[in-house]
C-alpha cells in the first residue's frame, strides 16, 4: 500500500511536469524523449521546475512513509481502528489511480500501440508508403524553413496587426494549405521533421532513433536521400544542439553534406548574449542562414 500510494502521487507529479512541456499531458513526445534522452536540451532554462520536482518527490516519499509507519505502529488494542485506516487508505489509493490523468494518457498510448499493424516484409507493406527515387529533370533550389509553433492565427490582422507583413505577402502569392490535421507521432520537433521529409510518423518504440546510435531511420527513403541521388548539395542549420532528439544523426543519416547546430554556429556569433540555454536566437540564426 505504501508503494501504491507513493506511485499514485508520483504519477500525478509526472503528469504535470509532462503537461508543462507538451500542453497535452503524457503524449508520444514524452515517450520518445524518455527513450532518446534529453542531451542537448536547455536544462538551465528549467532549473526552477527541476528543483520543485525534486522537492515534490522527497515530500511525497517522506509523507507517505510516516503515515504508513504510524498506522503500523498502532497497538493490538486498536486493531479495529487500524483495519479501518487500511480500508480507507486503500479506497482512496484506488480512487487516485482511477482518476489519475497520467493513467488515462498511458492507457491511450498503449491502446494506440496495440491497435497498430505491423509488417514483416516489403510485400506486405501498404503500397502508398513504398517510395522510389525519381529522376528530377527541372531542378530548382529547395529551402525548408521550420517555423515551430507558428500558426495561421498570427496572420490575422484583427488580432495581430502588422505582425508578419512579409509572410502575409508570401501567403497571397504562394500555394498554401489550411484545415489540415497532424497525424499521431508527428507533433514535436524531430517527429515533424521526420514526417515532412520521410513521409512516415515517428514511432519511437520500434525504430533505431536513439541519439546514442550512429544512424536514424536508416531504412527510410527520405527527401535528402532522393535529392542527393539527383546531385543536390544539402545543408542543415539549427540554433539548438544537434544532439537533442538525435537531429544531427537524422540529417547525417539521410545524405546531408553540411549539418550545423549550436556548437558550430555559436563560434560565429558577434555577441554571445544572442543565445539562450537552448541555442541561438532566431534572428541570429536566420542572418547566418541568409549568408550561407
Amino acid at each position: 500500500m505504501l508503494f501504491g500510494s507513493i506511485s499514485a502521487m508520483l504519477l500525478y507529479g509526472f503528469f504535470y511536469v509532462a503537461n508543462y512541456f507538451t500542453g497535452n499531458g503524457i503524449d508520444e513526445a514524452v515517450i520518445f524523449h524518455l527513450k532518446a534522452g534529453l542531451g542537448g536540451a536547455g536544462i538551465k532554462e528549467y532549473l526552477g521546475l527541476i528543483i520543485a520536482t525534486i522537492v515534490y518527490v522527497l515530500v511525497v516519499s517522506v509523507f507517505s512513509f510516516k503515515v504508513f509507519k504510524r498506522i503500523n505502529e498502532s497497538s493490538n488494542s486498536r486493531l479495529r481502528k487500524r483495519k479501518i485506516l487500511y480500508v480507507v487508505t486503500a479506497f482512496f489509493m484506488v480512487a487516485s489511480f482511477v482518476t489519475n490523468p497520467a493513467i488515462k494518457d498511458i492507457y491511450n498510448l498503449t491502446s494506440f500501440a496495440v491497435a497498430g499493424e505491423s509488417y514483416s516484409t516489403s510485400e506486405e507493406f501498404p503500397k502508398e508508403f513504398i517510395s522510389d527515387s525519381p529522376l528530377i529533370k527541372n531542378k530548382k533550389n529547395i529551402v525548408y524553413i521550420y517555423l515551430e509553433s507558428l500558426e495561421a492565427t498570427y496572420l490575422d490582422e484583427d488580432i495581430f496587426p502588422g505582425l508578419m507583413p512579409n509572410i502575409k505577402a508570401l501567403q497571397q502569392s504562394a500555394t498554401t494549405f489550411s484545415n489540415i490535421k497532424q497525424v499521431t507521432h508527428t507533433g514535436w520537433t524531430i517527429a515533424g521533421m521526420t514526417a515532412s521529409q520521410c513521409g512516415v510518423p515517428l514511432f519511437s518504440p520500434s525504430h533505431r532513433n536513439s541519439q546514442g546510435l550512429d544512424e536514424f531511420l536508416p531504412e527510410a527513403n527520405c527527401l535528402g536521400d532522393i535529392l542527393k541521388r539527383n546531385d543536390y548539395h544539402l545543408s542543415y542549420m539549427a540554433g539548438a544542439d544537434l544532439s537533442f532528439a538525435g537531429k544531427g544523426n537524422f540529417y547525417q543519416t539521410h545524405s546531408f553534406d553540411s549539418v550545423k547546430g549550436k556548437k558550430q554556429l555559436s563560434q560565429n556569433l558577434k555577441n554571445i548574449e544572442n543565445m539562450s540555454g537552448w541555442g541561438l536566437y532566431d534572428d541570429s540564426l536566420f542572418s547566418m542562414l541568409k549568408d550561407e
